[in-house]
């Protein structure tokens, strides 16, 4: 997915969301994703509800997962030679 760098995503910088996207790895909980931009938890809520939406995460139990789409979001794509 090709971002632009001063593109904003859910209110925070893309770039940002990207570096999120390729470091969350397995599951994580609400709270991690509050620690790691900073925000509180209600604003977590709101980011994770967002990202639900556009299908970047997915419920697993009591934790979020990546969809394909998420892992998508956090590898740039390659220039095309």
């Amino acid at each position: 997915m090709r971002l632009i760098a001063l593109q904003k995503m859910f209110g925070i910088d893309s770039l940002e969301i990207r570096k999120f996207m390729r470091e969350a790895g397995d599951s994580k909980r609400l709270g991690f994703l509050a620690a790691t931009f900073t925000i509180g938890r209600n604003s977590a809520r709101m980011l994770v509800r967002a990202m639900l939406t556009d299908d970047l995460i997915a419920k697993a139990g009591r934790k979020y997962e990546l969809t394909a789409r998420g892992r998508a979001l956090g590898w740039p794509e390659l220039p095309n030679r």
